[in-house]
């Protein structure tokens, strides 16, 4: 059975820290976000979902996202 190391090795494994950047492509399949509860959009992030779908930000809010308030001065926005 392969280690950790080898395996992460052979898939081309990179550890990133909390504050680096990266990039995906999302292929929409649905996979990763499917079922979740924790997936939490930035400001552009929701920009960018209205402007695919040729709406307004308040309209994508509205019909793809949800509002987690656990604390008053933090509100999260989840798809």
């Amino acid at each position: 059975m392969n280690s950790i190391k080898e395996l992460k090795e052979q898939l081309g494994y990179e550890e990133i820290g909390l504050d680096d950047t990266f990039t995906f492509h999302c292929t929409q399949c649905g996979k990763c976000c499917i079922h979740r509860e924790d997936i939490l959009l930035s400001p552009k992030d929701l920009f960018n979902i209205a402007k695919k779908f040729q709406i307004t930000p308040a309209e994508a809010l509205e019909q793809y996202c949800e509002r987690d308030c656990e604390k008053k001065s933090v509100n999260k926005i989840l798809l």
